[in-house]
């Protein structure tokens, strides 16, 4: 009974995650859903892959699975494996921390003919604490892998000498010192390596300077009762933006100010109040291209063009910069007489003059469709509406260069009918962001993502949303199935079905594994 009393904090904590281990005799009645789910997901990659080639394009996925493929193997020795190991000689890695389990075979693939004393190196550079790409399937536990021995088929591993450099160069000895102290005794401190949890080892400082200015510093802000998130949010930015604004009086001649988010949707809060104190940034990867709003209104247009019955897409033409009529009014027009809202607004022409123009703006560019390129119709329905000088005005010239960057990818999307076109951009709007602001080229304050932001330098640096809560952030629902690797096996596990109150264990001890290794990663973000 002693012994039991005595335990450590650390051995307790074990057993409890133990009572929470799935009965594997209970996961056999989900065994047939996840064999269904592999059956469903194979047709679907099948079919993907077979449009891909009907395109001529691969994804990266596809990418490091044909090399993976072309090196072959030991027992299938290819053309390609041959080539390259005569070839290399020295191998020299960066950022090891965030290689992928496909990455790592290839590597393995890679070494496998090499053999001690024939000269060949092997140089592999990381900081497991600086690990944090999980989303593009970077994995930490790979890095402590390497270091025990790079294991290779039927030869014995090829075992790194590790060197650890703890000398920072790039921050004062007071930020080292406070860095230290906050992630050596609480939020890196007791790792969990199964948990891709990374042992953190303190940094030295290159010199011995007066780190006391560099300590950083805390603000909170305090919701009120009747006071929404929101707002809170919007009172944090206008507090950042007059803090930086008062550092820049003082900025020595080439400082620079680094102003970094979590995540790329904070972004648009504090674009707002920077341009209401009127502090030009310049934006790493910022907005995407289909959330500024001039751009999300000549797209519209495009829609509308194409579509004459889409009623979303008229409405939004309606409060657009180039129309801009009231909700009263819209409400008015929804309720004429006709079968879509170009025929509804000929009774109104008369009475407002902005609506006659813009009627007949659109009646000539819909006689266009078809026989000229759509870029060029909307181009010249937007110029037609005074587009340019209207979005000008408003969001001045990054605004314009933005809409324009909009029809420059319209006019890459062209090809069959126009109603391919517009599919082919609002597929492509996913992965594209605002331009560079030519304004603002100069600034010495940049605002970016901490992803972006990764092995660069700041005199000074800004972290807002600290109160970013990864686990709860994106739509909340589970994914439909998890694969996770334990010990080196994937462990696949469909998500329960609403319609069946019943629980999966599997599912849930793989769920709350995939919570423990994203609160890591997020460690490593704060880091």
């Amino acid at each position: 009974k002693s012994a039991i009393i005595n335990l450590g904090d650390e051995f307790v904590e074990y057993l409890n995650e133990i009572r929470r281990y799935p009965d594997l005799e209970k996961f056999a009645d989900e065994v047939e859903a996840v064999e269904d789910l592999i059956l469903v997901v194979w047709a679907a990659l099948k079919m993907y892959r077979k449009i891909c080639r009907s395109k001529g394009v691969i994804d990266y996925v596809d990418l490091e699975l044909g090399a993976l493929k072309a090196l072959g193997s030991v027992e299938s020795v290819t053309d390609s494996l041959l080539f390259w190991d005569r070839s290399i000689k020295h191998i020299l890695i960066d950022e090891f921390q965030d290689t992928s389990s496909t990455e790592y075979r290839i590597i393995q693939r890679l070494l496998g003919g090499w053999e001690s004393g024939d000269g060949r190196t092997l140089f592999l550079v990381g900081d497991p604490k600086q690990s944090i790409y999980r989303f593009r399937k970077a994995d930490v536990s790979i890095f402590y892998k390497a270091e025990k021995g790079i294991e290779r088929d039927g030869l014995e591993p090829i075992k790194p000498v590790p060197v650890k450099l703890r000398t920072n160069f790039r921050s004062s000895s007071g930020l080292i010192s406070w860095v230290n102290s906050l992630f050596g005794k609480t939020v890196m401190s007791r790792p969990r390596i199964e948990y891709e949890e990374v042992r953190f080892i303190d940094a030295i400082p290159a010199c011995d300077n007066d780190g006391s200015r560099c300590i950083p510093e805390l603000a909170l802000f305090v919701k009120q009762e009747d006071e929404s998130g929101n707002r809170v949010r919007r009172r944090e930015a206008t507090y950042l933006a007059r803090k930086v604004e008062e550092r820049l009086a003082i900025l020595e001649p080439g400082e620079t100010i680094g102003v970094l988010v979590f995540t790329r949707t904070h972004l648009a809060c504090y674009l707002e109040a920077f341009k209401e104190a009127g502090i030009p940034l310049q934006v790493k990867d910022g907005l995407k291209l289909a959330e500024i709003p001039e751009v999300a209104h000549l797209a519209n247009l495009a829609r509308a063009i194409v579509r004459p019955h889409d009623q979303l897409s008229w409405i939004a033409c309606l409060r657009s910069p180039w129309l801009m009529l009231p909700v009263s009014l819209i409400k008015d027009i929804l309720e004429a007489e006709g079968n879509t809202i170009f025929q509804k607004l000929k009774d109104f022409e008369s009475e407002h003059e902005n609506i006659r123009i813009f009627r007949t703006a659109m009646a000539r560019t819909r006689s266009r469709i078809g026989r000229d390129q759509l870029s060029k119709v909307v181009r010249k329905a937007w110029t037609d509406l005074k587009g340019p000088e209207k979005v000008a005005s408003i969001s001045g010239l990054a605004g314009v260069n933005a809409c324009l960057k909009f029809l420059d990818h319209l006019r890459d999307c062209e090809g069959g009918s126009p109603e391919e076109t517009l599919v082919q951009i609002d597929f492509l709007l996913e992965s594209l962001y605002d331009p560079q602001d030519i304004t603002t080229a100069d600034s010495p304050v940049f605002l970016m993502t901490v992803h972006g932001a990764k092995g660069l330098e700041f005199d000074h640096c800004f972290i807002p949303w600290m109160d970013y809560q990864l686990l709860q952030s994106g739509r909340g629902e589970k994914p439909a199935y998890l694969s996770v690797s334990l010990e080196g096996v994937p462990v696949v596990a469909s998500r329960p079905d609403k319609r069946v109150k019943r629980e999966n264990c599997v599912y849930d001890f793989l769920f709350e594994i995939e919570k423990r290794k994203t609160m890591a990663e997020a460690r490593r973000l704060f880091y």
